[in-house]
């Protein structure tokens, strides 16, 4: 019995050679959900900044900013009742840039290199402050404690030989700054001793002498 050629068959198909073992592989459905994972991510994280810095106001922080010229120099609060540690009692200066609130806003110097826990250094030498996305993408990030605040701003900044701190820097309605700088700590009973401290701080042109 004569076999049939399907009238669907084209018979002069050209024969198609097998993709050369250079051509780029096609990326696997894991792999492109995980790209537009993150993608989304960065979008919900940046769309977050925003929302937090147009809530305030961008008009009103930028007076904030210092530049080069400019610093905010103030003294931790003497009371016992808010202070664990910084007993040499230091000055802190905080330098502030505006139009990085979202990575890298602040930078932090003390002037204790002679009595401070790090001498002969200074326990923060122009010590970057570095903000976490995914705190700013959650609503700690819009963390509000009393009226006079304009904005608080969390973040990490490390010192020259004590680890680690957390800072928060709350900028003032009357233009002043405080920062709150802490780091956990417990001793053999169990409790609590991490240092912690405030510093109310104003402007000033230059710096505040002890750089």
């Amino acid at each position: 019995m004569t076999r049939q050629t399907s009238p669907w068959r084209l018979a002069s198909s050209p024969t198609i050679d097998a993709a050369p073992s250079s051509t780029r592989p096609v990326p696997s459905r894991r792999g492109v959900d995980r790209r537009r994972v993150r993608v989304a991510q960065g979008a919900l994280i940046a769309t977050s900044c925003a929302i937090v810095i147009a809530s305030v106001g961008c008009g009103r922080i930028d007076r904030f900013d210092t530049g080069d010229d400019e610093a905010y120099c103030g003294n931790v609060v003497t009371s016992s009742f808010f202070r664990r540690g910084f007993t040499n009692l230091p000055r802190l200066q905080l330098r502030l840039d505006t139009a990085s609130l979202h990575d890298h806003p602040a930078n932090i110097s003390t002037d204790d290199d002679k009595d401070g826990i790090c001498s002969p250094q200074a326990t923060f030498e122009d010590a970057e402050m570095r903000m976490s996305q995914e705190m700013q993408a959650d609503p700690v990030s819009q963390l509000e404690f009393g009226d006079a605040r304009e904005m608080n701003l969390l973040g990490w900044v490390d010192s020259s030989c004590d680890g680690t701190y957390l800072a928060i820097v709350s900028l003032m309605r009357d233009d002043s700054v405080e920062v709150r700088l802490t780091r956990g700590e417990r001793n053999s009973s169990g409790d609590e001793v991490g240092p912690f401290g405030v510093f109310r701080l104003t402007r000033h042109d230059g710096d505040c002498g002890f750089e």
